[in-house]
C-alpha cells in the first residue's frame, strides 16, 4: 500500500510541475505577443500619420513615414498576412504607391 501512495504523490507532483511550467510558458508568450502588438500598433499609427501628411500635402514628412513603414517589414509572410487581414491601404503596394507619389511631388517642387 505504501508504494502506491508514493506513486500517487509523485504523479501529483509531476502534474503540478507540468501545469506550472505550461502556465509560465503561456504567461511569457502572452507578454511577448503584447510587446509585438504594441510595436505593430505603433507602426500602423505612423502609417496613418503618413497618410494624413500626404493629404495635407506635406510630402517630405509623409515620405519619411512611408519609408519607415516599408523598411520595418521585410518578410513576405508579414505582407501576405497584412493583405488578408487589413484593408488595402496597409498593403505593400499601396504604401509604395503613396511613397512614389510623395517622391514625385517632392521632385516637382524642386
Amino acid at each position: 500500500m505504501q508504494v502506491n501512495l508514493k506513486r500517487i504523490k509523485n504523479y501529483k507532483l509531476g502534474n503540478n510541475i507540468l501545469v506550472w511550467t505550461l502556465g509560465l510558458v503561456a504567461f511569457f508568450f502572452m507578454i511577448f505577443l503584447f510587446e509585438m502588438d504594441e510595436k505593430q500598433q505603433g507602426n500602423y499609427h505612423n502609417l496613418r500619420n503618413a497618410y494624413t501628411k500626404l493629404d495635407e500635402d506635406n510630402y517630405t514628412e509623409a515620405s519619411k513615414g512611408f519609408t519607415e513603414y516599408l523598411s520595418a517589414h521585410n518578410s513576405s509572410v508579414y505582407w501576405w498576412l497584412v493583405e488578408r487581414i487589413n484593408d488595402e491601404s496597409y498593403s505593400r503596394e499601396a504604401v509604395f504607391r503613396a511613397l512614389q507619389k510623395c517622391n514625385n511631388e517632392i521632385e516637382e517642387g524642386k
